[in-house]
């Protein structure tokens, strides 16, 4: 039986039969043995299963047909991974994982010339198409035989371009939406209105989905040039999802007209008085929805999931909206000391959640970061969400800063190893240090996230420092839960050891 047909079974069986039209047919001469008079299309369905798995077992062959037969592969690349070691690891890492290794043991492929086994294909494909953070990784590793069976199945249309140069334009004319973002990222670097030009004809065919993916790829070099397209997008797409992101965009273009009209808002609402002979920084919302602030993406009602005034709303979005050079420009003052002075006024969630959003959106000074980061203003959660402004020395710092206000150690050791920076040997014995306590305390008896986090924690350890063992605190009251979770961490260690070795690649 082919996939197709257990596919469509399967769908059956889980949406259940009184929501599925038919079953899949079976072969000619099988129908009649799963058909049974007067039976409940539950029946029905159980018998044309057992039916067709018995028929697998005992070989039989599908019928014939006249559809042509697919394309063949070309003679096999060169560069495919042969080794028998290797190829036998690859397939360890890719039915235990973690997800990290696999990406890894893609990313070590391509760095040494090789690609996948051509075996081992369909697994990384399908591990991919479940997690769509390894489908760059497994596209670099997959080759050119990789790109000829992703055509085979439409869940691995991703891999369409494997084997093809990063800046080729056929990664645009053949890809995936994600495939072709990465193509726009890359021209932008070198040739930012050309990318946005192909990026214009495109857009009115894409979903709304796929509009706000593409045009995230605007991020890079965003320019002047820039603007008429965000303007018009910002007027007339129908997705709001589309319009929110032009107007994020223009925000950080400060000198476009729509820069200029969000400082004009915000304007009248910083301003100074005099209390006792001194003069003072004041905040206030707009007393009327600003007029025409609809136009340019301004909410007049905050979501449902908001609960927050209909002033405090519009400050808000404003705040958020405005270039972060008026704000030091307006006042004089330093980013440190605008956002310490925007958590003692009145409006201080507006201002800072604002600000906040605004730092996200804008190419700006990192002192911006540091400043919300250092004042602690901000929910650990939301100040998680600064840190990659920073460059790779300030993100470790600010993560290990982070920690001492984090709701919980597993918490934040989730987020600093999704994030994307590099570990240094440094870093990465604080984090020991700092799992090793936790591993002390009774807070780790039901913490059941950090024994699948162990794993992948492994992945993120500067090759450097794995020849130091991990000082496991084996008498601890609660130890005996998480020897398991220790053993699969060592075996990750040693797994990214040996393919290095294997791959003749520097550890």
């Amino acid at each position: 039986m082919s996939a197709p047909f257990w596919k469509q079974l399967s769908t059956a069986a889980l949406l259940g039969t009184a929501r599925t039209p038919a079953l899949p047919p079976l072969p000619q001469g099988l129908q009649d043995l799963a058909l049974e008079e007067g039976a409940a299309p539950e029946a029905r369905l159980l018998r044309t299963a057992a039916v067709a798995g018995l028929a697998q077992i005992a070989g039989l062959q599908p019928a014939s047909t006249d559809e042509p037969l697919p394309e063949p592969a070309m003679p096999s690349p060169p560069g495919v991974c042969r080794d028998p070691q290797a190829v036998s690891l690859l397939a360890q890492i890719a039915a235990e994982g973690p997800e990290a290794l696999l990406a890894e043991a893609c990313q070590l492929l391509a760095a040494a010339g090789q690609s996948l086994p051509h075996r081992l294909l369909p697994t990384y494909f399908d591990a991919a198409y479940r997690a769509s953070a390894l489908r760059d990784p497994v596209m670099k590793a997959a080759g050119t035989r990789g790109a000829w069976l992703s055509a085979k199945n439409h869940e691995w249309r991703f891999a369409a371009t494997a084997g093809i140069d990063e800046i080729d334009i056929r990664q645009w004319e053949e890809g995936d939406v994600a495939t072709r973002t990465r193509y726009l990222h890359t021209l932008r670097q070198t040739e930012a209105d050309q990318a946005r030009e192909l990026l214009e004809k495109t857009l009115p065919q894409e979903s709304a989905r796929d509009r706000v993916t593409l045009l995230g790829a605007l991020r890079t070099q965003l320019g002047p040039s820039d603007e008429t397209l965000l303007q018009t997008l910002l007027i007339s797409d129908r997705s709001k999802e589309v319009r929110t992101l032009a107007a994020r965009l223009l925000s950080a273009l400060p000198q476009s007209a729509f820069a200029q009209r969000m400082q004009a808002r915000l304007q009248p609402c910083i301003t100074t008085e005099k209390k006792l002979f001194r003069t003072h920084w004041v905040a206030a919302p707009p007393q009327a929805f600003p007029a025409d602030a609809a136009q340019d993406g301004i909410e007049e009602k905050p979501p449902g999931g908001i609960r927050v005034g209909e002033r405090a709303w519009w400050l808000r979005q404003i705040a958020a909206r405005t270039p972060l050079g008026w704000w030091t420009a307006h006042t004089g003052m330093t980013p440190m000391e605008l956002v310490l002075w925007a958590a003692k006024t009145e409006w201080k969630e507006s201002l800072l959640q604002g600000l906040a959003e605004a730092v996200t959106l804008q190419d700006t000074d990192p002192a911006w970061i540091h400043a919300i980061i250092n004042a602690e203003v901000l929910p650990a959660q939301e100040a998680a969400e600064l840190i990659g402004g920073l460059d790779g020395k300030e993100q470790r710092e600010a993560w290990l800063k982070l920690a001492g206000s984090a709701p919980a150690f597993t918490w934040w050791l989730r987020l600093v190893i999704k994030a994307p920076f590099t570990w240094d040997t440094a870093f990465w014995l604080a984090v020991e240090k700092k799992l090793i306590a936790h591993l002390h305390s009774d807070a780790v008896q039901y913490d059941y996230e950090l024994r699948n986090l162990l794993p992948e924690l492994a992945c993120r350890i500067p090759m450097a420092a794995t020849s130091s063992p991990t000082p496991w605190p084996t008498g601890a009251k609660h130890w005996p839960s998480f020897e398991d979770a220790a053993h699969r961490f060592q075996q990750t260690l040693e797994r990214r050891s040996r393919l290095r070795q294997m791959l003749n690649l520097k550890l």
